[in-house]
C-alpha cells in the first residue's frame, strides 16, 4: 500500500484534509502527552497507537482504505549545536491509505531538552511528504538492514524521517470494536478511569474529531485532556457502529 497511483483531486483533497489546523489541534489535544517515563524508557507522549488509529479512522470516513503499520523510526536533523543530531524509536505506528501514501499525525518535533536540534520546518507526515516543507526527506524501508545502513551512513545536512515498516494491520470492523485492548498505550490505562468510559472510547473520539473538522461539532480545546474525554465519554453512543458504517469498513 499504496497500489495503483492516485488521482490528483484524492491525493490533493485528502492531504489537505489531513493537515488542516482545526482537525491537527482537536486530535493532538486529545492525544499528545507531556514526556513521562514508561517502563524505565523515556517516552515522548506522541500516543503514536492512537493517532494511527485515528488516522486511519479518518481516510475511512472520507471514502479510503486504509491500514496501521507498526515498525520502527529514526529522525535526522540539524543538532542545535551544529552537525547532525538523531532520534531512533524502536516501536512506532503510522497509517497508510491505499493508493495515496503514508501518514504519521503523531510526531510532536518541538525542541526540547530531550531533542536538542534545530526547529523542524514540517510537523507531519501526508501521503508520504512531509508537511508543511516537503523538502523534508521522507523514507520509507521493510527491509531492516537497509533501514539500518541508512540511518549508519546519513551524516548529510537537513532533515529526514526514516521509516521501517514490520507488521500491517487493515482497518476493520473487529479492530474498531476492540481497540481499546488492541492500542492498550498508557493514554488507554487513563481513558479506562474515566466516568462513562466502555468499549466505544475511541470510536467516539474518531466521531468527535470528524464532526469538528466538519464544523459540526465544538471544540474542546479550550479545556484540559482530561475534561475533554469525559465530555466525550458522556456521548456519542453507537459510535462503533456508526464508524463501521459510515467509513464502510470490512468485517475483518
Amino acid at each position: 500500500m499504496p497500489s495503483n497511483p492516485p488521482s490528483k483531486n484524492d491525493l490533493r483533497d485528502l492531504r489537505r484534509f489531513m493537515t488542516d489546523r482545526r482537525m491537527l489541534a482537536e486530535l493532538h489535544h486529545l492525544l499528545w502527552r507531556s514526556p513521562f517515563m514508561n517502563d524505565n524508557q523515556l517516552d515522548m507522549g506522541w500516543m503514536c497507537r492512537e493517532h494511527a488509529f485515528f488516522t486511519a479512522c479518518l481516510a475511512a470516513l472520507q471514502g479510503y482504505t486504509s491500514a496501521m503499520i507498526w515498525g520502527r523510526l529514526a529522525l535526522i536533523g540539524e543538532g542545535a549545536g551544529g552537525g547532525t543530531g538523531s532520534v531512533r524509536v524502536d516501536t512506532h505506528g503510522w497509517a497508510a491509505v491505499e493508493r495515496i501514501g503514508h501518514f504519521d499525525m503523531s510526531l510532536n518535533l518541538e525542541p526540547s531538552h530531550h531533542m536538542e536540534w534545530k526547529r523542524w520546518p514540517s510537523h507531519c507526515v501526508a501521503a508520504s511528504m512531509f508537511y508543511p516543507n516537503p523538502k523534508v526527506e521522507f523514507r520509507h524501508f521493510q527491509d531492516r538492514n537497509l533501514w539500518e545502513q541508512k540511518i549508519t551512513n546519513d551524516s548529510a545536512t537537513g532533515f529526514s524521517a526514516l521509516y521501517l515498516g514490520e507488521t500491517y494491520e487493515d482497518l476493520n470492523v473487529s479492530l474498531v470494536k476492540e481497540a481499546t485492548n488492541y492500542i492498550n498505550s498508557p493514554l488507554t490505562d487513563e481513558l479506562r478511569h474515566l466516568p462513562g468510559f466502555d468499549s466505544e472510547i475511541y470510536a467516539k473520539g474518531v466521531r468527535h474529531v470528524w464532526e469538528v473538522a466538519n464544523h459540526r461539532r465544538r471544540s474542546l480545546t479550550s479545556v484540559d485532556q482530561k475534561q475533554a474525554w469525559i465530555e466525550i465519554a458522556a456521548g456519542l453512543a453507537g459510535a462503533n457502529d456508526w464508524l463501521a458504517h459510515t467509513g464502510q469498513l470490512p468485517a475483518g
